[in-house]
């Protein structure tokens, strides 16, 4: 089977080390490790804010002579020899950068959330149903072993009927009131700047200089979102806490329990560093053990924080749906959709409904 041939948006050397620190950006520390290591993919052109930064970018990474490089959306989508543009930039860029490919019938992928508000969203949905693009989000954190194997116990009926489910997250530090350079877009409410339950928001651009070029800006995003309900279907009560500030040292960043009749499941993660454990309580036997979840070998051999991000790519190429933990922009929609409801719930203070 030949390789898909990609065209990456975003793909930048912001620290200029070698190899990728999470410093240079989300494309080069998620993204890269898998598709450099691939044989299902094949980079074949960058498009960054100028021509300049892209060819700065294919010298840097070590990528082909012959990889096109672009400083327009335009120019990239209007490459015959690109078949899937991948969009790993600020969410509040994504519809500007990804619309032209979309009117192009080019297949698109695009980090989360997928556009700045519900109505993006739903635009660049429409324009790939009526272009026929093929579409993927990266809510990757579905497709860690850990998410599919609970997925997979919890349904054989591992720990019987569902009586509770919750979670902490922790912020990576954020929302204490001094927060890194770079990051004050995430302080935007017309950007999305919430936390999804289906994985953390990314925070594209890392930076750790946190004194560097200090400003004041306007706070509209909350720094504590507490999340109460039941779900649909079976009506298990459903409790979610993302939490700013600086978390307590030593503790996980995330932490999720699944309480059932027959027994318990305990997940705990660090962010971004694929630190992952999860255990099992049988309440049979009175015995916690550890549930070893391991990566396929398409992903193992690569960067933590971008085996997750790999697995979305392998289920693209496998034809992996919905059912297989994929998002397309269809159901991405949904996922804002939700968020739209939270910022209504609490604004009105009542219960409110997205499905």
């Amino acid at each position: 089977m030949a390789p898909i041939h990609l065209g990456l948006i975003g793909l930048s050397s912001l620290t200029g080390e070698k190899p990728a620190t999470p410093g240079d950006g989300w494309a080069a520390s998620a993204h890269l490790p898998y598709l450099l290591s691939s044989p299902r993919y094949e980079i074949t052109a960058l498009c960054n804010s100028s021509v300049e930064s892209a060819k700065k970018a294919v010298e840097h990474y070590n990528l082909p002579a012959t990889t096109k490089t672009y400083g327009s959306p335009e120019d990239i989508a209007n490459d015959p020899d690109v078949d899937l543009v991948v969009c790993c930039v600020r969410v509040d860029r994504h519809y500007k950068l990804i619309k032209p490919a979309l009117e192009k019938g080019k297949d698109a992928f695009v980090e989360w959330p997928l556009g700045a508000n519900l109505q993006e969203a739903e635009e660049m949905a429409a324009i790939a149903k009526k272009s026929g693009s093929k579409t993927f989000v990266a809510l990757q954190g579905r497709m860690a072993p850990e998410t599919q194997t609970i997925k997979k116990l919890v349904e054989s009926g591992k720990i019987g009927r569902v009586l509770t489910a919750t979670i902490t997250a922790d912020c990576m530090g954020m929302g204490a009131g001094f927060e890194p350079s770079g990051v004050d877009y995430m302080a935007k409410r017309t950007w999305e700047a919430i936390f999804s339950p289906s994985s953390l928001l990314i925070a594209s651009i890392m930076s750790f200089t946190l004194w560097e070029n200090s400003k004041i800006f306007q706070k509209e995003t909350p720094d504590q979102i507490f999340v109460q309900g039941t779900l649909a279907q079976s009506g298990t009560p459903l409790s979610i806490h993302v939490r700013g500030g600086k978390p307590f040292k030593g503790n996980p960043g995330v932490r999720w329990e699944i309480i059932g009749e027959k027994g318990a499941f305990h997940l705990t993660s660090s962010p971004l560093t694929g630190d992952v454990k999860l255990e099992l309580y049988d309440h049979g036997t009175d015995e916690v053990e550890i549930v070893e979840c391991k990566y396929p070998e398409a992903v193992s051999d690569i960067a933590p924080t971008a085996r997750n991000t790999g697995l979305v790519y392998e289920g693209f190429v496998k034809g992996v749906g919905r059912d297989g933990a994929m998002v397309d922009f269809e159901e991405a929609v949904l996922r804002h959709r939700f968020i739209d409801e939270v910022w209504r719930s609490s604004e009105e203070g009542r219960v409110r409904s997205y499905v």
